[in-house]
């Protein structure tokens, strides 16, 4: 009888498991989170395109791989083998066949973690997901710049926190039996400090959280490093083992061994750098071909190794580099960052004055609140710099914004500070404050309402009134001008009884100094060098002025660049005469598209 129960409740135990007889899937997701030829973007994207090569060639069919990736290389102007990408000098195509599930703006940390959680708005977006269940292993393969707790995409950050708690989401959901992944950025190692060793997720890191992730392979033809060191080393060891007997701790032991080997000079290749283990380190004892394939490949183990690949790359592209424009560029745009970042830790180093600013901007400090980093962070992203991109500003002429748009019969009249091609112009410097006050068309409206009975006057008398006192620019009328006809009162109130006009700061026009306001930061910095005593304030606003001063050339720089890059499509018109005249607009659609492509992949205008 108690064998019959025993039997019985061993039964119903069993029945009770959450498996069934189906085998399981394995799954696929590779993601390049960056985009654009230089920076980077060439071997982030050729790593992905190579790795799912590999992982197709080893069976894993397109169904259950998932590729994101910009794909904005293969034809990109810089690829001088249009539709062609290779991970290797002299390499074959990788980026024939790949899938292009998630591809430009698609490329998302929000996109990423919803592929890997099975995210149903997606799907009814009719985008692919990882339809996974509790018998199916997923492999995930990132790549991408980094830093502490965090990895980049063109429009965002994914935090570790937040990766470690869509793994813990998708455990919680059985959508795995188990998960591998591999991750490839700079102190990728911190992004995974938070995740636990007991929900099947095993994850490396390409090195630990404190160091760089470096680029290899130099290609003379096409300007770039072809990958990187870690899926140089991980896909290399896939086409040349068998992955049915290598097991994953082999693999990880394979390419630590070919990464930490320090080179004699540590600005040069090969550069060392430290993989690192995290999570279920069971799962180690798998096969890798659980996760990357069951085929089987002619077992051809390369012995050469990286350091010698990397020195033998170099010997082939031994002569100098042009030290060309774009190398200038992009020295100036570090120094203007670098700037920036010393006046800003300068700002706030009396709330930490045990700490050295430069100990604060080279050294590097555990990461022990995430949570006010990443509002730091995601501060600094929006008021500051978009740390994937970089901002300079500029200021548009305001006729430009109703000439020949706005109607006369909509019941609206505008009068804007300038014609179309005219600057406006700012005055009134205050010495105590150090800035410009104002400019001259609002100084003249302003003053005019103050001194004009508004009952009386009529929109057309003040807008005579300001042309009259502004002359260094035009002011323009547009739209419905029979309103000018009415008073100034039905717009903009009226004069209260007993209304007391303020006292004017300057008493004659000497004190009205006249200025373009795209020089207003340069004049700044000038007139404060001149009124200061204290010579380390001083220093400090030459060092502003050297750094405004080389946006600027950098700006200049680039649009002359771009402007002779296409200087081809209007051969009668000289590079000089597009830079410095104005000219008519006459298809707004296309100004449009070009200024929205010009800031989205050039510069952020604002």
């Amino acid at each position: 009888m108690k064998i019959i129960l025993l039997l019985g409740l061993f039964y119903l135990s069993v029945n009770g498991l959450p498996f069934s007889d189906e085998p399981g899937k394995t799954w696929v997701v590779l993601c390049a989170g960056w985009k654009g030829y230089q920076g980077g973007g060439y071997s982030i994207q050729a790593n992905v395109y190579h790795a799912y090569q590999v992982i197709h060639a080893q069976g894993i069919p397109d169904e259950n791989i998932i590729v994101m990736h910009y794909d904005d290389l293969a034809y990109h102007k810089s690829n001088p083998t249009p539709g062609i990408v290779v991970q290797k000098v002299n390499g074959t195509d990788v980026y024939k066949g790949v899938p292009k599930d998630y591809t430009g703006d698609e490329v998302t940390p929000k996109n990423f973690l919803g592929v890997l959680k099975g995210d149903p708005e997606l799907v009814k977006k009719g985008k692919r997901v990882v339809n996974s269940g509790p018998n199916d292993n997923v492999f995930v393969y990132f790549i991408d710049h980094g830093g502490p707790d965090i990895v980049s995409f063109p429009r965002g950050y994914l935090y570790g926190e937040e990766l470690v708690a869509a793994l813990k989401d998708m455990h919680q959901s059985k959508r795995f039996a188990k998960l591998v992944f591999y991750l490839e950025a700079c102190e990728s190692g911190s992004m995974f400090k938070l995740l636990p060793t007991d929900i099947n997720v095993y994850a490396i890191t390409s090195s630990n959280a404190t160091e760089l992730s470096w680029e290899c392979d130099w290609d003379e033809s096409r300007k770039v490093y072809l990958g990187g060191y870690f899926a140089f080393s991980w896909l290399d060891d896939c086409e040349h083992r068998d992955l049915q007997k290598e097991s994953l701790q082999e693999q990880f032991d394979h390419m630590k061994k070919q990464l930490d080997i320090p080179g004699p000079d540590p600005q040069k290749e090969p550069h060392q750098q430290h993989p690192m283990q995290f999570g279920d380190l069971s799962i180690t004892k798998l096969p890798a071909s659980q996760f990357l394939g069951y085929k089987k490949v002619n077992e051809k183990i390369n012995k050469e190794p990286l350091d010698m690949k990397m020195h033998q790359a170099q010997i082939e592209t031994t002569h100098e580099i042009e030290y060309t424009q774009e190398l200038q560029n992009l020295i100036l745009f570090r120094e203007y960052v670098d700037n920036v970042f010393n006046e800003y830790v300068n700002s706030i180093q009396h709330l930490m004055p045990n700490i050295a600013t430069n100990a604060i901007l080279h050294t590097k400090q555990e990461l022990n609140n995430r949570h006010c980093y990443r509002q730091l962070v995601d501060t600094f992203h929006q008021n500051c710099f978009n740390l994937n991109q970089f901002a300079l500003f500029a200021q548009t002429d305001t006729g430009s914004m109703f000439e020949k748009l706005l109607r006369n019969d909509l019941n609206i009249y505008v009068t804007t500070s300038a014609k179309p091609d005219e600057l406006s112009s700012a005055t009134y410097y205050d010495i105590l404050r150090k800035t410009y006050l104002g400019d001259c068309y609002s100084v003249a409206l302003i003053e005019n309402s103050e001194t004009q009975d508004l009952d009386i006057e009529t929109l057309q008398a003040q807008f005579e009134y300001i042309s009259k006192n502004v002359n260094t620019s035009t002011p323009q009328q547009y739209g419905d001008v029979s309103i000018a006809k009415l008073p100034v009162s039905q717009f903009i109130g009226y004069k209260p009884t007993g209304y007391i006009q303020s006292k004017p700061v300057y008493i004659n026009d000497g004190d009205m100094e006249v200025v373009n306001p795209r020089d207003i930061p340069v004049l700044l910095a000038q007139k404060n060098i001149a009124t200061t005593n204290d010579i380390n304030e001083k220093q400090r606003y030459v060092e502003k002025l050297e750094t405004i001063l080389k946006g600027r050339k950098y700006m200049d720089n680039v649009l002359y660049e771009y402007v002779n890059s296409i200087q081809h499509f209007i051969p009668n018109i000289a590079t000089n005469a597009i830079l410095h005249t104005k000219q008519e607009l006459n298809n707004r659609h296309c100004y449009r598209q070009l200024v929205d492509t010009f800031h989205q992949n050039c510069f952020n205008l604002n």
